[in-house]
């Protein structure tokens, strides 16, 4: 396995570290997995590998030192406010009631993270990472795309259990609208994404309904 550790450079802005350098910090890069382990016996379950975002890379950075943004980072802290991750952080993301699923989050600009939910199946026994199935409309036209990475999913409060709701302005384009549900029974994301060429909100700026 080739792993490399590295560092998200960036300049400090008033309000914070770029996007890049709060998702990733000091990382760890290579090819990533994540397991389930029977601790009775230590035995392997499953294993799934971790790939970068839409563009399927066969590596993720995994920080190791990192400032408190997007992940549980618990003391002690560094003069630049930085330390250890919690990166199987588990909550109920899903609303399922069961506290067993972990997000990742990644940037590659200063705008958008996208971010992905990996947790076990009850049903199925096994650690899953999450499948999301969306139909976007923009005019006249509609396509589906299937990933288990979305912009700002979980970092949205969702309106209901399983439900959300937001739009986000991007730099290029109409304002866009997400809504998405979890389905209980498929153990999958289902959601709707409408853009607006109409409207052309402030770049940058996220709106919730």
């Amino acid at each position: 396995m080739d792993v490399r550790r590295g560092e998200t450079r960036s300049r400090l802005r008033s309000r914070g570290l770029h996007l890049p350098r709060q998702t990733a910090g000091h990382f760890y890069r290579g090819r990533t997995q994540v397991s389930l382990i029977d601790t009775n016996d230590n035995h392997v379950i499953n294993t799934i590998r971790i790939r970068s975002s839409w563009q399927n890379e066969q590596s993720f950075d995994v920080p190791y030192k990192i400032a408190r943004f997007f992940y549980r980072v618990d003391g002690p802290l560094n003069d630049n406010g930085e330390g250890r991750p919690k990166i199987l952080w588990l909550k109920d993301y899903n609303g399922d009631g069961d506290a067993l699923e972990f997000a990742l989050f990644s940037a590659d600009n200063c705008t958008i993270v996208e971010t992905t939910l990996f947790g076990y199946s009850k049903s199925q026994d096994r650690v899953i990472q999450y499948p999301i199935h969306l139909v976007q409309h923009e005019g006249a036209r509609t396509t589906e795309r299937n990933s288990p990475w979305l912009d700002h999913l979980f970092l949205e409060k969702p309106i209901s259990p399983g439900h959300w709701k937001w739009q986000y302005q991007y730099h290029v384009g109409g304002l866009t609208h997400f809504e998405v549900k979890y389905d209980r029974a498929k153990e999958m994301f289902d959601g709707e994404i409408i853009i607006d060429p109409e409207r052309d909100l402030e770049h940058g700026k996220r709106y919730r309904e």
